[in-house]
């Protein structure tokens, strides 16, 4: 038998330019021929992804700022520039149509990859050997553009920077069995099972930073190459094997 099947899911998020989206490719077979059986289970992903920063709990995210803010604050000054709660008494809620502005570029970018593949046999009556050998592996990438924040109350960023980082992770699993069953006498059953499992792991990471651009574009967005203070830029990888 044969199966192979696709799926796309794309959903707006709650906030304006928040959305995930995900590519789904599965494939599944399975097949015998005398005593041999084997077969696969495969699926492969794809998500793009753009959520609120700093998550949902944070007392900083766009959610938490529309709450705190006035409704008389303004969202646009004179000039046509993001407005923010500088007037006494206006509270502390910083402006979240401009925070929506900032991040909707931050979009995060996922693949994936996992299954088995199996094989068996019935080498004498009752005893059936069987192998699988699991594996998922994954890679994404994810951004960060930071802002300055001119405009609010208690301004803490006066400078846009922009970092980003890449990870990878690879594991098996390694599984063999040998199963024996028998009847006796039509009234005793005789089970044993004996298997021996392997696994292995690893991931790494590398990610990077730079501060103060002369220019926000999304095309100046680079580490190595971009127009900021080149004594900020920041580098660092790690990574795990078990």
């Amino acid at each position: 038998t044969f199966n192979i099947s696709g799926n796309y899911f794309n959903q707006e998020g709650t906030i304006q330019s928040t959305f995930f989206e995900r590519y789904t490719l599965r494939a599944n077979s399975s097949f015998k021929a005398g005593k041999f059986t084997f077969g696969e289970n495969i699926s492969a992903s794809r998500i793009n992804q753009l959520g609120q920063r700093s998550g949902n709990q944070s007392e900083q995210n766009i959610i938490t700022n529309v709450i705190r803010s006035q409704p008389t604050t303004p969202v646009f000054d004179e000039g046509g520039n993001f407005a923010g709660p500088k007037a006494p008494g206006m509270g502390l809620g910083n402006n979240p149509l401009k925070g929506i502005e900032d991040d909707r570029d931050d979009v995060g970018n996922f693949n994936r990859l996992f299954g088995n593949v199996y094989g068996g046999v019935e080498l004498i009556e009752g005893l059936e050997v069987k192998s699988s050998l699991g594996f998922d592996y994954g890679n994404g990438f994810t951004q960060n553009a930071t802002f300055p924040n001119f405009e609010a109350r208690e301004p803490n960023q006066f400078t846009f920077n922009y970092s980003e980082n890449w990870n990878t992770n690879f594991q098996w699993t390694w599984t063999n069995t040998a199963n024996y069953s028998r009847v006796i006498d039509d009234i005793h059953d005789f089970k044993a099972l004996v298997g021996y499992e392997a696994s292995k792991s690893n991931g790494r990471n590398i990610g990077g930073g730079l501060v103060d651009y002369f220019v926000f574009g999304v095309d100046s967005r680079y580490i190595n190459t971009g127009l900021a203070d080149p004594s900020s830029r920041s580098v660092g990888s790690g990574g795990f094997q078990r």
